[in-house]
């Protein structure tokens, strides 16, 4: 976004903005304190309202410095994978990770066929209910229907 030293110009302007939004923040409680001790209890919360928007203003200008003076010391370099450890395994290299190779590749390049499967697949078969040795007995039966009354 920035280099050298417009972070530096930028930081510099978050903070008189913060400043400023805090400077006005607190003259609008002020003022909201002198409108309540007058009884005039409507333009007191109209004034607490635009102090709370000074408020939040600040808080993004606060973040805004913050942002600009980290980015002051921060250079993006890309790095690189880290070796791996010595003695250790060598994750192969088509694997992202090396814990669940990748039997096979998922794409093929561009002009070559993927080949047929290699045969049909099994038949589906849905398991009896209840599945003998199941550790749950089988459900009630209610005479009056479902759900119970």
């Amino acid at each position: 976004m920035f280099h050298g030293h417009h972070h530096a110009r930028e930081a510099n302007r978050a903070h008189r903005d913060e400043m400023r939004h805090e400077a006005r923040e607190a003259n609008l409680r002020h003022k909201a304190a002198r409108a309540m001790m007058h009884g005039n209890v409507f333009r007191a919360m109209n004034l607490q309202a635009k102090a709370e928007n000074q408020h939040q203003r600040a808080e993004m200008a606060h973040n805004r410095e913050m942002f600009a003076r980290e980015a002051m010391y921060h250079h993006h370099h890309h790095h690189c994978p880290p070796p791996p450890p010595c003695g250790g395994p060598v994750p192969p290299v088509g694997s992202a990770y090396p814990a669940y190779p990748q039997p096979y590749p998922t794409s093929y390049p561009v002009g070559v066929v993927a080949p047929p499967p290699s045969g049909p697949p099994p038949p589906y078969s849905a398991p009896a209910y209840p599945q003998p040795g199941s550790p749950y007995p089988p459900p009630p039966s209610n005479p009056y229907g479902y759900p119970p009354h």
